[in-house]
């Protein structure tokens, strides 16, 4: 039966809410399980939250599996499945995965390098980072497979996709990390936020680095142009554009924060302290952008390499026709030989073309396109920036290379002894 195209913009919907629900029910139980139940409402037990989620989950989930199972709704392939795809299930699916995954280690590392706040706060967000990242990675993974029997277009997107989730986790880290070493140069006193803010920048680091690293094989890059797939130079060219962006917009704020603390109250900490969080933010986007660009330019390089030379020395052809009617006119052998050649073409006709002085030619006269190739392979090897070309009467063509003796252009062979008008 087929699906009919609401119900298979909506799949999408039922994924969502059924992946919510199920993130929902599993955090409130792991809460319940890691801190116990007096962490738990006061106003209603604690297995009602879990319950109700389990409900929407279920019927989320029995929908959606409806439609993409029952329905068929896997066996479309069309742009909008392939969009769907890439961009619920691996995306934000993959967001929610990697964001969970560093929740959980800034968590686990506060627990080791940073008691700074009770146990009970410490593991406030750990359960809830734990559900998101369990069940973001069940989703992800399965788009992830189903993207692979799917065409190679959608496999790539899937592999950029989750390249750009983690690249920007990764650059993300980067930023805070910078802000918090700044932070410490500061206020070397202040040291549970500013440790705290490095936890945060390292366990967003390190989970995005390595996912980026095998989603992206920055040591596996093209060497040759037939190794540049589809999709690449759009994906550099936009990661380049908004790290740009984002590196304009900080040195903006810092110009401001600059004139604030120049023109301003002096009180209000040092200027070091007043720019280090767009300061971390221009480093992360500046990083980003460097290498882009960098990536950009080589593949460009390679594109170029491979593309075949059209160096053009002829600029000007100077044509004498004795074609003045018939299917080889002089303005459309001209314009041929101008499109063809892409130099400036100056079109004379002969004087005495069809009169006594020209004795009639008994070979029937080409057609155009014969008379612009025999022309454009006769200038393939040419030598001089002008060319003179008398074509006519009938199937005579002779090309002539034309050289400046005392700044005039005089035909490099025997002229043709022959009174032309323009």
């Amino acid at each position: 039966m087929a699906v009919p195209a609401g119900q298979r913009d909506g799949v999408v919907g039922y994924l969502v809410v059924g992946a919510g629900a199920a993130i929902a029910a599993l955090g409130t139980l792991l809460d319940v399980a890691i801190r116990g139940f007096t962490a738990a409402a006061a106003f209603e037990p604690w297995w009602f939250p879990v319950l109700r989620s389990l409900v929407w989950a279920a019927g989320g989930a029995a929908v959606w599996w409806w439609h993409w199972f029952r329905d068929g709704g896997r066996r479309f392939q069309t742009g909008l499945v392939d969009v769907t795809i890439i961009a619920v299930g691996i995306f934000v699916a993959g967001i929610t995965a990697l964001g969970g995954l560093g929740v959980i280690l800034f968590v686990l590392l506060r627990l080791a390098f940073d008691r700074s706040d009770p146990t009970n706060d410490l593991l406030e967000p750990l359960a809830p980072a734990i559900a998101a990242a369990v069940i973001g990675a069940l989703v992800w993974r399965y788009h992830r497979t189903t993207s692979v029997t799917r065409s190679t277009r959608t496999r790539r997107a899937s592999l950029l996709v989750t390249s750009a989730a983690a690249l920007a986790a990764a650059a993300s880290g980067v930023g805070v990390v910078v802000n918090a070493l700044l932070a410490a140069a500061v206020s070397p006193l202040a040291g549970g936020a500013t440790r705290t803010l490095l936890l945060g920048g390292i366990s967003s680091l390190v989970v995005g680095a390595p996912v980026w690293w095998l989603a992206w094989k920055p040591r596996h890059q093209p060497r040759t142009a037939e190794d540049i797939p589809p999709g690449r130079r759009v994906y550099l060219v936009a990661f380049f554009g908004v790290s740009a962006v984002v590196a304009l917009i900080t040195l903006l704020v810092i110009g401001y924060r600059l004139f604030e603390f120049l023109l301003g109250d002096v009180t209000g900490g040092s200027l070091l302290d007043r720019v280090r969080a767009p300061l971390g933010l221009l480093v992360a986007a500046g990083l980003v952008a460097g290498y882009h660009f960098a990536l950009w330019r080589h593949d460009r390089a390679l594109l170029a390499a491979a593309a075949p030379a059209h160096k053009r020395l002829v600029e000007r052809v100077t044509l004498v026709s004795g074609y003045p009617s018939g299917s080889v006119g002089p303005e459309a052998l001209a314009r041929g030989i101008a499109d063809a050649t892409g130099a400036k073409v100056t079109t004379w006709l002969r004087a005495d073309d069809g009169g006594p002085g020209l004795p009639p030619s008994p070979e029937p006269s080409p057609g155009v396109g014969d008379v612009i190739r025999q022309v454009t392979a006769a200038l393939e090897g040419a030598t001089t920036q002008q060319i003179l070309v008398i074509a006519g009467p009938g199937n005579r063509l002779e090309v002539m290379p034309l050289v400046g003796v005392g700044g005039a252009a005089v035909p490099g062979g025997a002229a043709a002894g022959r009174v032309l008008r323009p």
